[in-house]
């Protein structure tokens, strides 16, 4: 039967089942789960968390971070940081994004963010807490604002139990997170050494919604809850719309990433972390002739491949992990670099230092002698 449309192919008897194994079916922007006696539909692009299955670490590329009390620090894509009640001098607490295929049910997901304890963790004091955040774009929240959603997410821990409070809260101002915000519902649940799914009741959200939404999993008391030692992985996080939880919308790897791209984009490669030494293979930028009598202000433009939400905080890197600097192959060293008025579409940096010395081209143009340059960037535009 080549070339027959499958609208066109006879129905199986009702009687008929193929398999109860579950098999996704795509048709326009909706997919669904079907069986052999079942068809149930799952809408696209469902889950409002960006990057929920922990899979892009644009920023650090899988390297832990240490940290003591902070306001806020963005981590994984999409997922910020914040604790507090700790000792600024000391880092006791670490996040990273760990591999978790082996102990994952069916491997379903490759990845997670892992909070741990590290030495010196009983110098913790009490009241202490860490919350991870995702702050959700008021472009994206206003849909589910006066509707039902539920949150779910998985938890394990490699030891003990720890419980893990969830906290759903709106901005007092559109896209605004720079204070708590207003508390719409919590809740909280225990996380063991098993991977488990958790799923919230459903949880009504308010018109306030329409401003933004803010996502937290917090663990309370962490000198007690992460002690040296012990870790907590999360992931699977999804917020949907409706009653019920419904599987993990995994979405493809360049589409998640875009999204995320929205928020933070780097010239590094996705497996490089911000600031690594990866030699000539960083972006390589020549400057242009100008007109005799023209002043050599040039400028070094790098677009973005996926519009920001807003013009970003720029930043560029010679071959350390500082910023404001590009490297200058001819003179074997790195040199002054600064971020110019940039757009939203793409990122701008002024050279300057030594990047000063010229010679007359044919007799008609100037241009620097050094030759090529090379830089990376980054752009943050998180809320």
């Amino acid at each position: 039967m080549a070339n027959v449309p499958i609208s066109k192919l006879p129905a199986l008897p009702t009687d008929t089942v193929i398999s109860t194994d579950l098999f996704p079916v795509s048709r326009g922007n909706t997919t669904y789960k079907a069986t052999g006696d079942s068809f149930q539909q799952y809408p696209s692009f469902r889950n409002k968390i960006i990057n929920g299955d922990m899979r892009i670490d644009q920023r650090n590329a899988g390297t832990a971070l240490s940290f003591g009390n902070i306001a806020r620090y963005h981590t994984l894509d999409r997922w910020a940081i914040s604790n507090f009640g700790m000792d600024q001098s000391n880092t006791l607490l670490g996040v990273q994004r760990v591999d978790i295929s082996s102990t994952d049910p069916n491997g379903e997901f490759q990845y997670a963010i892992r909070l741990f304890g590290r030495p010196g963790n009983p110098n913790l004091v009490g009241g202490d807490l860490v919350e991870l955040n995702q702050y959700i774009e008021s472009s994206n929240s206003r849909c589910i604002a006066n509707k039902k959603v539920v949150l779910s997410f998985r938890l394990r821990t490699n030891t003990a139990t720890v419980p893990v409070t969830w906290v759903l809260l709106y901005p007092d101002s559109t896209d605004n997170f720079s204070t708590t915000g207003t508390p719409i519902q919590s809740g909280t649940v225990t996380a063991t050494t098993t991977p488990t799914t958790f799923s919230t009741p459903p949880i009504s959200l308010p018109n306030g919604v329409i401003r933004g939404l803010r996502v937290v999993l917090e663990v309370g008391s962490a000198s007690i809850n992460l002690p040296s030692g012990r870790a907590l992985d999360i992931t699977g996080v999804q917020l949907e719309e409706g009653s019920i939880a419904t599987p993990f919308e995994h979405r493809p790897f360049q589409t998640e990433l875009a999204l995320c791209q929205r928020y933070f984009e780097k010239s590094y490669e996705i497996n490089t972390a911000v600031g690594s030494n990866d030699g000539t293979s960083a972006l390589l930028y020549e400057p242009q002739n100008v007109p005799v009598g023209t002043a050599l202000n040039w400028y070094i433009h790098a677009p973005f491949v996926v519009t920001k939400r807003k013009v970003p905080i720029t930043n560029c890197y010679g071959r350390s992990n500082t910023a404001n600097r590009l490297w200058d192959p001819q003179q074997l060293k790195e040199q002054a670099c600064f971020p110019a008025t940039g757009s939203v579409s793409r990122a701008t940096f002024a050279p300057s230092g030594s990047l000063t010395t010229y010679t007359n081209v044919a007799g008609n143009a100037w241009f620097y002698t050094g030759g090529d340059f090379y830089l990376h960037w980054t752009a943050d535009a998180e809320l």
